[in-house]
């Protein structure tokens, strides 16, 4: 599991605060009196960072602070901090549960809150949000890194998928009806996770297979989401090789899929990206697989 509150932001914060810079960053008793006052840029960054620093120094604050990343996440849907950070609190707080044995209900209350921020975050149409910062003698600027924000998102899914394939718990964003009916980039995302998740749980092919599929049907193919119909085909063809001795039938029917992929690809520049010989060699293997399988 990521470690949410002690990545280089964090860190650069909390040297920030320990040193009592509050031209560079606000106190915490400072933040809680003026929430209603704060805007939804730097301030609220600044605001957000605080309360983050107060939960990797002190983590049974996090209770008591929870409130107000949620707070900060519904004032402020655009700034970058309020709803990555939201998520980050949530998921935390759903681990947390887990090892003091709280109800499934609970649990997947908190889980889906922070999926819900998570979803908001990569929906959102670009990031910019930052502020100053001292890092020693240096000024620098302080940002939500994109790889945490990947990793928190892996953590998310891999988590529901985990949930649905071994203990059971219902996950409607992986088998319905809780599918995307539109795009966004963070769908790219989610598939890649499932085909990552695919390859360390052999056997979870119909899962995987069944959820990239329906997030595939909410991004038709075009230029910002080659690189989802790319993972979704990768998925396809370990589910059709899985299936290519026992159920013929299927494993071509999604090999026919595979096919369309390729020949829309093979007709685009994009042809050395997205499909190359080994991909075609992998299919013509599944495909005689199937052919020579008994009736």
């Amino acid at each position: 599991m990521f470690a949410f509150w002690t990545t280089p932001a964090v860190r650069i914060a909390r040297l920030a605060c320990s040193a009592g810079l509050a031209a560079i960053i606000v106190s915490g008793q400072a933040m809680a009196e003026s929430d209603e006052a704060l805007d939804c840029g730097e301030a609220l960054s600044r605001h957000v960072m605080v309360s983050v620093v107060e939960v990797s120094e002190t983590p049974n604050r996090l209770y008591a602070l929870l409130p107000l990343f949620d707070a900060a996440a519904r004032k402020c849907p655009e700034n970058d901090f309020a709803v990555h950070y939201a998520a980050a609190a949530h998921v935390t707080r759903a681990l947390r549960m887990m090892e003091e044995e709280a109800t499934n209900d609970a649990v997947m209350s908190e889980w889906y809150a922070a999926f819900d921020y998570s979803t908001a975050y990569w929906k959102m149409d670009e990031h910019n949000d930052m502020f100053e910062a001292l890092n020693g003698a240096d000024i620098v600027d302080v940002e939500v890194e994109e790889e945490q924000a990947v990793a928190l998102r892996k953590d998310l899914v891999n988590g529901m998928l985990e949930f649905q394939a071994k203990y059971g718990i219902t996950q409607p964003y992986i088998i319905g009806p809780d599918w995307p009916k539109s795009c966004h980039r963070g769908l790219t995302q989610d598939v890649r996770i499932a085909r990552e998740w695919l390859d360390a749980n052999p056997g979870g092919e119909g899962l995987a297979l069944q959820f990239a599929e329906a997030l595939g049907a909410a991004c038709p193919m075009a230029q910002p989401t080659w690189g989802l119909h790319f993972e979704l085909n990768s998925i396809r063809m370990a589910a059709a090789r899985a299936v290519a001795e026992s159920d013929p039938p299927t494993a071509r029917a999604i090999a026919a899929k595979v096919e369309a992929y390729r020949d829309t690809v093979l007709a685009s520049e994009k042809s050395r990206l997205y499909w190359s010989k080994d991909r075609q060699t992998a299919l013509d293997e599944i495909e005689a697989m199937a052919a020579n399988a008994a009736p």
